[in-house]
């Protein structure tokens, strides 16, 4: 059972699936201390990522790290503790202080790597998330998981070629089937064409086929014609093309056709899609909200499903990109500008501008070149690799 629930985790895939697979172990071995921090760690997750909005695993955890420090190794207690304080109660220097202490006493511990390459990702301190994550690869090479928050890493650098080395390596480990829709853009950030995708990793009707004739393009009505063109909930289960997908999409190809009624026609008909699902397809409704110039419902959904925290320098980051966002909906080009130049100043860790190289920013750069000057002059944080460096390394 430990074992099957490794292999869910590791291959992104069912985080509620792999918690009954370690409770089970714990269940038939309580002895064995990394099923009882693989528990801990999926109920933290949960509330991390607001799966458990009531906080009903923090007893349960609790009562699990009371019973671990009964008659465990200290490196296991500093573990549970950590994964508690991290993600459970979002206590993020306490539970850097717990990883550390594991690391201590264990230094080829994988899980502290890989928690500590999070905690570097939140302050954006990407060299030391690159440092400890690379560790976690090393460890552990055959983990889909550890391969794509690598991936995630070189994103936030910009580092976009690196990025796509380790993302594939995660596809090819058996990462998530899902995880193809992401595919595209790293293709386009990376300077490739999309034809040069794989095969293997393009299914039929699928959202990364979608996206290949969709934005193979910067022509905006060409879009607008190969969205139509695709059959709505075309296909079972989570490849589906939703029809609140659909309506995004229209809204951002109206956007960039400068017909801003027809724009905010099919931005009010995602929200509308979304009101039985928001929880699931928040950011999709979030970038209609923006379109809408809805800045007050955007903070508000913002605040409830991706919440901020002061120690969370990495989602203040975002926050603050898709308000340059608002910003450049509501045709606010001036302060669009200066507030993209103000924060390449303040986050000067930060890599990741590949949003503004979309099609549908190119009216502001056509009628405030300033902001198109401005994005050539940005001051980039340094590589962590050299370029195609991790194709030679061994793990």
């Amino acid at each position: 059972h430990y074992v099957k629930g490794l292999e869910l985790i590791n291959n992104g895939r069912g985080v509620r699936a792999a918690l009954e697979e370690f409770t089970r172990a714990t269940q038939l071995d309580s002895t064995h201390s990394q099923s009882w921090l693989q528990v801990i760690m999926m109920k933290s997750w949960h509330i991390f990522a607001r799966f458990d909005s009531a906080n009903r695993f923090l007893p349960e955890i609790e009562q699990h790290i009371d019973y671990l420090e009964k008659d465990h190794s200290q490196w296991v207690i500093d573990m549970a503790r950590g994964i508690y304080q991290f993600q459970a109660l979002g206590n993020y220097e306490e539970g850097y202080r717990n990883f550390i202490k594991v690391i201590e006493h264990a230094p080829d511990t994988e899980l502290a790597h890989l928690n500590l390459a999070l905690y570097y990702l939140f302050i954006l301190d990407i060299q030391q998330a690159f440092k400890h994550q690379s560790r976690a690869v090393q460890l552990n090479p055959q983990s889909a998981i550890n391969w794509s928050v690598l991936s995630g890493i070189f994103g936030i650098n910009g580092d976009y070629e690196n990025q796509l080395t380790a993302y594939h390596k995660a596809l090819e480990l058996g990462f998530d089937s899902t995880a193809y829709d992401a595919l595209p853009d790293m293709y386009y950030d990376a300077g490739l064409p999309y034809d040069s995708i794989p095969d293997k990793y393009r299914l039929p009707n699928s959202k990364i086929t979608r996206k290949k004739r969709a934005y193979n393009t910067n022509d905006p009505s060409h879009v607008i014609k190969a969205i139509k063109d695709i059959p709505l909930d075309s296909i079972a289960g989570r490849d589906n093309y939703t029809r609140l997908e659909h309506y995004q999409d229209m809204a951002h190809a109206y956007k960039a056709l400068y017909k801003d009624d027809s724009a905010r026609y099919y931005a009010n008909l995602c929200v509308q899609e979304s009101k039985d699902n928001e929880r699931d397809e928040w950011l999709r409704v979030y970038t209609c909200y923006c379109i809408l110039g809805e800045i007050n419902k955007m903070n508000e959904l913002f605040a409830k499903y991706f919440p901020i925290d002061t120690e969370d320098i990495a989602n203040l980051a975002v926050q603050q990109l898709a308000h340059i966002d608002w910003l450049i909906d509501s045709e606010k080009y001036e302060e669009a500008t200066s507030t993209l130049i103000e924060f390449n100043k303040d986050y000067p860790t930060w890599g990741d501008y590949s949003v503004f190289t979309r099609y549908y920013f190119d009216r502001i750069k056509k009628e405030h070149p300033p902001f198109a000057e401005a994005l050539k002059t940005l001051q980039l944080p340094p590589p962590l690799l050299e370029k195609n460096e991790l194709k030679r390394l061994k793990y």
